[in-house]
């Protein structure tokens, strides 16, 4: 493959790949509206629900892939809309766990069935093989991407399905 060619085809790939993103997060937008949610409070809440247990305002942003102060913000929203509460850590006064109000499970639920049925639409026609090829594809450029930015790991969201 010559060099051009090459530059063409990964250039048209990862635009592919980041106009693809940004349209699954905006559906992901679009689906949480009606909830009271955007797609970063969903993830916060996701995180969470896939924790089983609380998990440090830190740990949180960790996960997330984002700075403390937006891991702030976004806390100090849903905190006041009812979805989250932090409490002290018993083990450590400056930590501060972040536990899933009573309300959030009922609409996690909800909302969970509202992206299962876009996920039906968005990957019909895809089989298990090149969802798991695919899968692998990007977590390699993920991890690339990673190592380019210094950054060692950011939340990866993918189900457990091996």
């Amino acid at each position: 493959m010559n060099n051009n060619s090459w530059h063409h085809i990964s250039h048209d790939f990862v635009v592919s790949l980041d106009n693809t993103a940004r349209d699954l997060r905006n559906l992901a937008d679009e689906l949480a509206r009606p909830f009271g949610l955007s797609n970063s409070r969903w993830l916060v809440l996701y995180i969470l629900e896939e924790h089983g247990s609380a998990l440090s305002q830190k740990d949180l942003a960790a996960e997330i892939g984002i700075e403390g102060p937006t891991m702030v913000r976004i806390l100090d929203g849903m905190e006041r809309d009812g979805w989250v509460r932090r409490r002290v850590s018993d083990k450590d006064r400056r930590v501060k766990l972040i536990d899933v109000e009573e309300k959030t499970w009922g609409v996690m639920r909800e909302l969970s069935e509202k992206l299962d049925a876009a996920k039906e639409v968005m990957l019909k026609g895809i089989s298990n093989e090149e969802m798991i090829e695919g899968t692998e594809l990007l977590e390699r450029i993920r991890q690339q991407i990673l190592q380019l930015s210094g950054r060692k790991t950011s939340h990866n969201p993918c189900p457990k399905s091996k």
